[in-house]
C-alpha cells in the first residue's frame, strides 16, 4: 500500500498462458481475463480487446472466482485494481505474434496509466 500512496494508479496484473486444447475440448479464445471482486481493469481491457477484434473469455478458460489466491491476497482482497491475463500459448510462440500482443496491451496500459 506504500506504492499506492506514492502513485496515482497502481495495478496488480498477473500474466499466464493456457493451452489451445484441454483433452478433446478446443478453447477458441485468444485471451482469458480473470477477476474476482474488482472489475475496474476488466471493463476497459475488454473494451480495447473488442476494438482490436480479439476473441476473449471472461473468467475463461479459468475462473477468477474460485481460486484467485495470488491476486486476492496481494490486491488486499480487491482494494487494489487487479486482473489476470491468460494468453493462449500457441499465439505467443513467435516474435511476430508476441509483438502483436505487446502492441495491443502496451496501448491498453498506456491509456490506463494516464
Amino acid at each position: 500500500m506504500k506504492k499506492k500512496k506514492k502513485y496515482n494508479n497502481v495495478y496488480l496484473v498477473a500474466i499466464h498462458s493456457f493451452t489451445k486444447k484441454i483433452g478433446k475440448i478446443q478453447r477458441g479464445i485468444e485471451i482469458g481475463l480473470l477477476w474476482n471482486k474488482n472489475m475496474n481493469l476488466l471493463i476497459p481491457i475488454q473494451k480495447q480487446l473488442t476494438n482490436n477484434s480479439i476473441f476473449y473469455g471472461r473468467n475463461f478458460p479459468y475462473s477468477g472466482f474460485h481460486l484467485n489466491y495470488t491476486l486476492d491476497r496481494h490486491s488486499k482482497n480487491g482494494k487494489i485494481d487487479n486482473i489476470c491475463i491468460e494468453f493462449r500459448n500457441d499465439l505467443i510462440c513467435s516474435k511476430k505474434r508476441i509483438k502483436k500482443y505487446i502492441e495491443i496491451f502496451g496501448e491498453i496500459f498506456f491509456r490506463l496509466l494516464k
